[in-house]
């Protein structure tokens, strides 16, 4: 799940960059909090696992 919000947000940044979006647009603070919460995750899982 971790990483399919990673690539998710990837997507809509790329996506929306690619048509033109500016840094403040809707598509751009969407995919890096999508991407922000999936390496959230991913790091949070690998710290409980070796604690």
């Amino acid at each position: 799940m971790s990483v399919v919000l990673v690539l998710l947000g990837v997507a809509l940044l790329v996506s929306t960059i690619a048509r033109g979006g500016g840094p403040l647009s809707v598509g751009v603070l969407f995919g890096l909090l999508l991407g922000g919460a999936g390496i959230a995750r991913l790091w949070l899982d690998r710290q409980r696992d070796h604690g």
